[in-house]
């Protein structure tokens, strides 16, 4: 790469380094600015959406004084609106969000933290108390049933106990007034009734004791419960703990991925911008060579005295009104016809005069002498060492006259400047254009032809031409033939090039550069001159 190139790569690494540092020192700027604006209007989710966003801008950079005050107060205030909406559960996960936050806006959010966790504690220990307060209801329910039970065979026993009473007394009056078999059988009767006392008197004691113990196992069932609490809430605690570092994990994990697509873009970028820079330095070079060809081109032209004795056509002698016939040819002209029969001399006739008066206009509007006549003489003698017919090369001819016809079109003082820029440079290049509406007066069967070597003299073999860019065979044969002698005459005569003054060198120097001459036409030309 050049040193211009280099110039432009740096260049424009620059700009894109600036542009971005101006972009986002603007986005910076704005989002600081919406802060303020949403929390003037209480929109605090919206000012804190802008806080994290420069955050995430500035990640482990230092954030300047005033950025951070404002990042700060929109955490702040996001922080207090939490609190006061009671949504202790998104205060947490503000806290984990900003777990890389600088220390002072993470101070923003503590105290509401702290809230949050006395309140996420004070909740979880109400739905345990709420649930131990119905065990206990239900235990006290049992209790009460158990008690009620309790009643009713004291009551049953109370009754049993006064029947017996009744039924001793009476067993005893009649036992005074009894006789001796009365008396046993009486005997009999309490006996009976002591033992029946007993036996509800150990099942009151049995009911007693299983009361007992259903309570212990009531009382341990609460104990149970209450141990099962507090163990539980210490690992609600556990689990936040653990939960914060995981998600500072997360969060640096994802960092990371962000980092790698980041360099992975900027690295897309970076090729991206290295073509476009090496496709604008081709582009340009190819262009300050065009500039120099034509220049030159132009320059050398200027000097041309052609030799007429040694590039004397077949008909040169002959006058261009006696011209007879023509004869036929099979040979393919540049749109692809063949001319059929007999050429109109009539015609041919006219055109050449036409031609010939057109090329005096062209060589004095650029300054050159005699330049359209050379060029058209050595077209002929190529065409004809190509093989063409006699009329088809001297149609070549009569084009070779008035391919830069378009310069009719320009201002002469930029033809004729030894110096010029590149905006004139721009006006010159039009000339191949301005040159298809200026063959009007070539008859209908012969203007493609014209078109053709006027407008696409300048292509080069390898595409790197202009106007059209065209390659290879796909630039029709009097365009190449016109780029290769024009060159030629140019180099022969050129004042800058007297190293390369004679044809030998010229030839060379045409058959070095491949990329712009048709090499075929070369070797002929190489014969012919």
């Amino acid at each position: 790469m050049t040193m211009s190139g280099k110039r432009v790569v740096i260049l424009l690494f620059l700009c894109i380094f600036a542009s971005s540092l101006v972009c986002s020192q603007d986005a910076i700027k704005k989002a600081v600015d919406s802060i303020n604006h949403h929390l003037i209007l209480r929109e605090f989710e919206r000012a804190y959406s802008y806080a994290n966003f420069i955050l995430r801008f500035y990640r482990s950079s230092t954030i300047p004084v005033e950025t951070l005050d404002a990042v700060e107060r929109a955490v702040g205030g996001w922080a207090d609106f939490l609190v006061e909406q009671q949504q202790w559960h998104r205060v947490v996960e503000l806290d984990l969000a900003l777990a890389e936050a600088p220390a002072s806006v993470r101070a923003k959010v503590q105290n509401a933290l702290s809230q949050a966790r006395d309140a996420i504690s004070k909740a979880s220990e109400n739905e345990q108390l709420e649930a131990e307060k119905q065990r206990l209801a239900q235990i006290e329910s049992a209790l009460q049933a158990e008690q009620a039970a309790e009643a009713a065979r004291e009551a049953a026993f109370s009754e049993s106990q006064q029947a017996a009473q009744t039924a001793v007394q009476d067993i005893a009056a009649q036992r005074a007034v009894a006789t001796g078999p009365q008396v046993a059988q009486l005997e009999r009767m309490l006996e009976e009734s002591r033992r029946l006392e007993a036996e509800r008197e150990a099942a009151r004691e049995t009911e007693r004791l299983e009361s007992l113990r259903r309570q212990e196992a009531l009382e341990a069932s609460r104990r149970e419960a209450e141990a099962s609490y507090r163990q539980e809430l210490t690992k609600l605690f556990e689990l936040m703990n653990s939960g914060n570092t995981e998600v500072m994990r997360d969060v640096a994990s994802s960092n990371r991925t962000i980092v790698l697509g980041l360099i992975a873009l900027a690295a897309v970028l970076l090729v991206m911008v290295i073509i476009f820079v090496l496709i604008s330095v081709r582009n340009q070079r190819m262009q300050q060579e065009q500039f120099k060809s034509t220049l030159q081109t132009m320059q050398a032209m200027r000097t041309i005295q052609p030799e007429y004795g040694n590039l004397a056509l077949p008909f040169a002698h002959q006058d261009i009104g006696n011209i007879g016939a023509l004869p036929g040819s099979n040979q393919l002209l540049l749109d692809g016809r063949t001319t059929a029969g007999d050429t109109d001399s009539v015609a041919v006739k006219r055109l050449l005069e036409k031609c010939q008066s057109y090329g005096m206009e062209i060589d004095k509007v650029t300054g050159r002498r005699n330049a359209s006549r050379l060029v058209a003489d050595l077209v002929y003698k190529l065409s004809r060492q190509l093989g063409y017919s006699e009329s088809d090369s001297i149609l070549f001819f009569a084009v070779g006259l008035v391919y830069d016809i378009g310069f009719l079109n320009i201002d002469p003082t930029i033809l004729r400047a030894d110096q010029i820029n590149e905006d004139q440079f721009a006006q010159i290049k039009t000339h191949a254009n301005l040159g298809l509406n200026m063959v009007f007066f070539v008859d209908e069967q012969f203007r493609n032809l014209f078109k053709d070597g006027v407008s696409k003299h300048h292509e080069n073999m390898d595409g790197s031409g202009y106007p059209y860019g065209l390659k290879g065979d796909s630039i029709p044969y009097i365009a190449r033939a016109l780029r290769v002698v024009e060159s030629y005459v140019a180099l022969i005569s050129s004042r800058e090039y007297r190293q390369i003054r004679d044809r030998d060198a010229a030839l060379r120097e045409l058959a070095e550069h491949s990329t712009n001459y048709d090499q075929k036409l070369v070797k002929a030309l190489d014969a012919i001159v």
